[in-house]
């Protein structure tokens, strides 16, 4: 009996479980155990009472709740008397099942790897107990272990193939957008030249119309200046007659007077009066002559306003030939260019169509080079394999490369260790497991720390308003927290650290994955990161200004000249050079109004549009420039060390503006001298480039105009 009791207590301090390399101990099988020994030695159990075969209602029940969550509902949580009294050995059971689910957080319904080991457990008591039906209940459980067991094998098997048909997918998708892309492009063209045709025949029809309106013109004019010429010889006409008829009241006078005269002085009367019916006659004969003259030439203009008049229409007349031959030209041409368009429409429907059927027929060419941004070493190493290699002889290379193979690369990556120098994150002394991270991947993790950041970086500014606020932690000891609440279990935790920190070396040729990495290793300041997001949303603000009506759409003129107030001092090549990457950007199709909202939106990677791109790229060449003025008043104080006093002396050339504080702050990161209590003016020379380096990574930037 002591040596069977001495057995029984050795197997209850030896049955354990593991799941994901991670033990735990098991209850000793004696508290599980029936009360009655008999009943045990004989594989029999307490009776249930006989009329509970008649009792409709479950003991337990799943529920859905109203987050779509299934819950597991007993008399007990649900408050109703358990009227029928269960076995003790049953209740044992249900009660070790209910604790160990609350111990490890896991009484919801779902599938869980801990959940299925904790209801192993009860099934291997319970084939414990009841020897009768122990071999068959073992064997059940064999079964269902090892269709578990296989079906782990089958996802692993075909996760790799589930990659890959992932990235084939994605390789087709972006050429379907690429085929898109350039039809778009010349199906803009073609609408591009359509429409400026037709907006030079509207002016043509319009310089047409308005010489036929100078004609009328020209016409009307002509018009009333021969009807003033006709009313100027009506008024001589009256005037001639006014004269004459004076000029023979006068002369009859005279005449009366000159017989006066004569009476007087002895003429003769006869005579006299011969002579006056002759002067009457003649005058008679030229006055008819005079209105006949009159009558004859009253509508004649003079021959000098009639050839300028004449020249002028002549000219009219051929430039008026000339337009309408250019509109008749340009009518022709127009409509050769519809027939043309319409026959590229036609070869597009086709080639578009027999794009489709070779989609379905045909499989396309792969665009090997793109591979290079994906393998380890760049393009230049994917050039070297790729090299006089078939298809099939590639796609060995792609898989050995995602297996680690080509390179010699091993499937387990050494650990670290636990030195000081090493991140926290990093910190382990046994070779673990290459998961061969992608870049997709390592973006996405990349995205999701940034992220998790600022949630920090927003709570100590609130901590800063109440007066308890802490340094930022480091980014070493961020990612390694942060990872642990990822990743539950050690091990996988180290597995997931280890590859990402694996595939941020690979693809350094990344840009966000190289800057990323510089900022962990504490290479470059995280500011640098802070001051670009910064920048653009105080670009977005200044969109925002600029639209009072909240709509978020700008025309391209008000666009620019937002462009243009943010970054003063550039040419407007520049600002136009952008306006016309965000319109493209944004497919405005010729409309002149830009969305700019849309242009502050990032994928799933966090990866920014071609206009944010550009942007970013303007504000780093800024700091290159600025640097580069730096360096050359440096080299001209000291080219051998520098101190910091030197490079006070620099920033009072280059920027004279720049606050002391933040003088400081970036001499403490140009010399390393994080530690506020120390003096850095006492901090050790540098050479030229290490400062020039120190800055381009630093949160250095122009304050000011230089003097």
């Amino acid at each position: 009996m002591a040596a069977a009791g001495n057995a029984t207590a050795a197997a209850d301090k030896s049955m354990t479980f593991e799941v994901q390399g991670q033990k735990y101990v098991l209850p000793p099988p004696s508290l599980t155990k029936p009360l009655n020994s008999g009943a045990e030695a004989s594989g029999l159990l307490d009776t249930w009472p006989a009329h509970a075969s008649c009792r409709t209602v479950p003991d337990s029940q799943v529920l859905l709740t109203k987050d779509s969550r299934l819950v597991v509902i007993d008399d007990e949580s649900a408050g109703r008397p358990n009227l029928l009294p269960k076995p003790k050995f049953l209740e044992q059971l249900e009660g070790y099942l209910k604790r160990e689910l609350k111990s490890h957080n896991v009484t919801e319904v779902a599938a869980s790897t801990i959940r299925l080991q904790i209801h192993r457990e009860v099934f291997e008591y319970l084939i414990e107990a009841f020897k009768t039906y122990k071999p068959l209940l073992a064997a059940i459980k064999r079964e269902y272990e090892m269709m578990i067991a296989h079906l782990r094998d089958e996802i692993r098997r075909l996760e790799p193939m589930k990659e890959m048909l992932w990235t084939l997918s994605q390789e087709c998708d972006q050429k379907i957008m690429a085929i898109r892309a350039e039809e778009k492009d010349e199906m803009r063209q073609l609408r591009s030249l359509n429409l400026g045709l037709r907006e030079k025949i509207d002016k043509m029809h319009e310089q047409q119309h308005d010489l036929e309106q100078q004609v009328e013109t020209l016409k009307a004019e002509l018009t009333d200046m021969q009807q003033r010429y006709r009313d100027e010889a009506d008024s001589r006409k009256l005037l001639v007659a006014d004269m004459n008829e004076l000029r023979s009241q006068q002369e009859d006078m005279s005449i009366f007077k000159k017989a006066a005269d004569s009476e007087d002085s002895g003429e003769d009367p006869v005579q006299l009066r011969i002579g006056l019916n002759q002067a009457k006659k003649s005058q008679a004969d030229l006055i008819d002559r005079i209105t006949r003259m009159e009558a004859d030439y009253s509508d004649v203009v003079p021959r000098r306003q009639f050839e300028t008049v004449s020249a002028q229409f002549a000219s009219m007349e051929e430039e008026y030939g000339n337009y309408k031959r250019d509109t008749d030209k340009l009518i022709d041409e127009h409509r050769a260019l519809q027939d043309l368009y319409e026959q590229v429409l036609k070869q597009r429907d086709q080639y578009y169509t027999e794009a489709e059927q070779l989609k379905g027929t045909a499989t396309p060419r792969p665009e090997w080079e793109r591979c290079g941004e994906y393998i380890s070493g760049g393009a230049d190493r994917w050039k070297e394999l790729s090299q006089g290699k078939r298809s099939d002889e590639l796609v060995d290379i792609i898989l050995q490369e995602m297996s680690g193979l080509t390179t010699g690369e091993a499937q387990m990556l050494e650990g670290l260790g636990y030195d000081e120098k090493v991140p926290k994150f990093l910190q382990h002394g046994t070779p673990v497991n290459n998961r061969r991270m992608t870049k997709r991947d390592a973006r996405i993790h990349i995205r999701e720390i940034w992220d998790a950041r600022k949630r920090e970086k927003d709570e100590q500014v609130a901590a800063y308003e109440t007066g308890d606020a802490k340094p930022l932690t480091p980014m070493g000891d961020f990612v390694d927290s942060l990872f642990r609440q990822i990743y539950g279990i050690e091990q996988i935790r180290v597995e997931w650290a280890y590859s990402f920190y694996d595939a941020l070396q690979r693809y350094a040729q990344d840009e966000r994955c190289q800057q990323f990495f510089s900022v962990l290793m504490g290479t470059m300041s995280e500011e640098v990161y802070w001051d670009d997001m910064r920048t653009l949303g105080r670009l977005l603000d200044a969109f925002k200004t600029k639209d009072p009506s909240g709509s978020g759409l700008l025309d391209k003129t008000e666009f620019a000249e937002v462009m243009r107030e943010f970054f003063p001092g550039r040419n407007d090549d520049k600002f136009q050079e952008l306006t016309d990457v965000a319109a493209q950007e944004l497919d405005t199709d010729g409309s002149a109004k830009l969305e700019f909202d849309k242009l502050f939106m990032t994928d799933d990677e966090g990866e920014f549009g071609a206009f944010l791109k550009d942007v970013k790229k303007l504000l780093h060449d800024e700091k290159e420039k600025y640097i580069a003025e730096m360096r050359k008043e440096l080299v001209d104080i000291s080219a051998d060390k520098l101190t910091p006093d030197d490079c006070i002396r620099a920033f009072g050339i280059v920027d004279p503006s720049l606050d002391p504080t933040k003088q400081e702050e970036y001499l403490r990161w140009i010399f390393n001298v994080p530690n506020k209590e120390e003096d850095y003016r006492k901090a050790g020379p540098l050479d030229v480039d290490t400062v020039c380096d120190r800055m381009l990574n630093g949160p250095i930037k122009r304050m000011g105009k230089r003097l």
